[in-house]
């Protein structure tokens, strides 16, 4: 697979950069869910991100999610996944 440019940009981020925007994003997330309630009696959610520029951002993703809603997360990404970017693990699932 040849990566895009946005990809190869992300990829020169430092780890506190990185950080720093899965800060950003669980801030985001956590003023939307506080307007907006999720409904459901599943014990696990099934999450669909539709971007992810880095590896190292899959695990903030499903921890964000685990964090928000106290359950099991079932994280797909739709431009990558952890095999998709170089059989990275991406952290533990929560």
């Amino acid at each position: 697979m040849s990566w895009s440019q946005y990809h190869l940009d992300y990829q020169k981020q430092s780890e506190g950069e990185i950080l720093q925007k899965a800060f950003i994003k669980k801030q985001e997330l956590d003023m939307i869910f506080s307007r907006v309630e999720l409904q459901t009696n599943s014990d696990k959610l099934k999450i669909a991100v539709l971007g992810c520029g880095d590896v190292r951002l899959i695990r903030h993703h499903r921890e964000i999610f685990h964090d928000l809603f106290n359950k099991e997360i079932d994280l797909v990404t739709m431009d990558g996944d952890d095999g998709t970017f170089g059989g990275g693990s991406g952290g533990k699932k929560a």
